[in-house]
């Protein structure tokens, strides 16, 4: 895969001891203090996947996967920050080259936003008026621009429009058992007046203008891969966290260490091949595409399909996983301030977006098939 000259990895390295420190007060804030965002943004971990040309990394997605995964066994809202920076830039890569130089053509841009449709925009001369709300803006409170897919009527259709954050407002909601410092709050737009070249269609983005195999044909799971990395990240996480607790906890009527119960050892193995063939799958799925990519060729519907299940998958297995050691730890695991106990309730509230929906299964499953499923399914 590929390799650059700036490694991000190693910036997130010298990043942990801060992430750490501010853990507390990150989840007591509900959001990542600006100072650590900012300190992330500047190293480069919010531009995996910017174009070259416009001062990014550009990364293959399974090097941003790398990154996103190593931050999120750290801290799971600091994985998502990673993951949702890299995510959105992504899609912003698609915007005339002028637009995108503003909204990420810096290396400590940041951007927020939402592509569940929660705006009206209306045609004007030269652009939309938009207004509407969107929910779970994730860095929503330290981002420079936001973006949330709006509906058009007449005819009807979907458009994702830009904004400096400066245009919205946002509203204090997000209030979680897991991910608490991800800042996931509303935000709202009232009568923003949007240019035409600040907007992409929704949901098939058209042609990047940029040469670079991640925007070839816009396909969008190159950068749903690290939804899956953040979660497989948090259960890596969880079972470092649970093999130091079976260590170091003995059952008060044996005297016998937790490590040495037979239970809690089957347990044990099967979160780590759970969480470990997860991975492997994912990444061979991924790979497989992007080999094809990097030969020229659009990803074939059987390859779209298996990376789609695979990231729906990863994140089921993560959560699977972890729920299991959070049992068998029993009540050493009950405060909300254990590691193990933060990384579960980071999992359940990951596992209800919708890349971790069943619905996607189901989906799958039909195009495995041969069902008839809309077009967008593959995208």
């Amino acid at each position: 895969m590929t390799t650059t000259a700036t490694s991000p990895l190693a910036a997130l390295g010298l990043l942990v001891p801060r992430i750490e420190q501010t853990r507390a007060a990150s989840a007591a804030q509900r959001r990542l203090p600006d100072e650590l965002a900012r300190a992330m943004a500047e190293a480069g971990l919010f531009n995996l996947l910017v174009p070259r040309a416009l001062g990014g990394l550009e990364l293959d997605p399974l090097t941003a996967a790398d990154v996103v995964e190593a931050a999120s066994r750290v801290d799971g809202s600091a994985g998502w920050a990673v993951m949702i920076g890299a995510q959105s830039a992504w899609f912003a890569a698609f915007l005339p080259p002028p637009v995108a130089e503003q909204v990420v053509g810096r290396p400590a841009a940041t951007l927020a936003g939402v592509l569940r449709p929660g705006g009206r925009a209306v045609r004007i001369d030269g652009g939309y008026r938009v207004s509407g709300k969107w929910s779970f803006a994730s860095g929503c409170t330290y981002a420079d621009h936001l973006y949330g897919t709006c509906v058009i009527e007449r005819p009807r259709a979907l458009r994702l429009v830009y904004v400096p954050a400066t245009a919205a407002t946002v509203i204090d909601t997000w209030r979680s058992v897991g991910l608490r410092a991800t800042g996931s709050h509303d935000f709202t737009l009232q009568d923003v007046t949007v240019a035409d070249d600040w907007t992409l269609p929704m949901p098939a983005l058209g042609t990047a203008p940029h040469d670079g195999p991640l925007y070839r044909d816009g396909y969008q799971n190159l950068a749903f891969v690290l939804q899956a990395a953040q979660a497989l990240g948090v259960a890596r996480g969880a079972l470092v966290a649970f093999t130091e607790l079976a260590a170091d906890t003995t059952r008060w009527l044996s005297g016998a260490a937790l490590r040495d119960r037979p239970m809690v050892q089957i347990t044990t193995a099967r979160a780590e091949a759970k969480v470990a063939s997860a991975r492997a799958w994912l990444r061979e799925t991924v790979a497989d595409v992007w080999a094809t990519i990097l030969a020229g060729d659009p990803p074939d519907p059987q390859q779209r399909i298996r990376v789609r299940l695979a990231i729906t998958h990863g994140i089921s297995a993560a959560v699977g996983a972890t729920d299991v050691l959070q049992q068998v730890a029993g009540a050493v695991a009950v405060p909300e301030d254990h590691p193990l106990q933060r990384r579960f309730q980071d999992l359940r509230t990951a596992a209800a977006h919708v890349q971790a929906a069943p619905s996607i299964f189901e989906l799958t499953g039909g195009l495995l098939l041969g069902a008839d499923v809309p077009p967008s399914a593959l995208l």
